[in-house]
């Protein structure tokens, strides 16, 4: 299962990278319908999130004892139901300018490799002691695995929505 959670972060990482890059700079910063973020913000918000997500499993970490390594692993599964609308907080909300989208392409594929050599000989077991993640605490690094890869899916569906409004289609 590990591999597995692992290659799904991969893929989700370098889907969204290709979306972006399906854009040309002027569509990647357009806002495809009222109340959207940009194709580019989208991707912000994921380059924000994901590189503090590598932060904190590059961070301090303890042995997970008192409970199953992928006791929480259910409750992510949220990121993957999308009847729920869902509020990111504010430290990973993306500015409201124009994003080189080149330059953001560029820095996901950095982030997808970081990700992947991080994760090379860590403990994914191991509790994670450097963040509390609103409403479930503490995660080990397997449960943040999860979190990446369904994060990224959930937020893979919004862009390739608004990639195709972009591109003539429906909403």
């Amino acid at each position: 299962m590990e591999a597995d959670i692992r290659i799904a972060a991969d893929d989700a990482i370098t889907e969204m990278a290709g979306l972006l890059a399906s854009c040309s700079q002027e569509q990647a910063n357009r806002v495809p319908f009222s109340g959207s973020w940009t194709a580019a913000q989208v991707v912000e918000h994921m380059r924000i999130s994901i590189s503090g997500c590598i932060e904190l499993l590059q961070g301090g970490a303890k042995p997970t004892t008192h409970r199953s390594p992928d006791a929480k692993v259910p409750d992510l599964q949220v990121f993957l139901d999308y009847n729920i609308k869902m509020e990111s907080p504010d430290f990973v909300q993306p500015e409201d300018k124009i994003y080189d989208k080149e330059a953001l392409s560029k820095e996901m594929e950095k982030l997808r490799r970081e990700l992947n050599g991080t994760l090379g000989g860590k403990d994914l077991n191991e509790t994670l002691t450097g963040f509390d993640f609103p409403f479930l605490g503490e995660l080990t690094r397997t449960e943040l695995v999860h979190f990446v890869a369904w994060h990224t899916t959930r937020h893979n569906r919004q862009l390739r929505k608004i990639v195709g409004v972009l591109k003539g289609g429906e909403a």
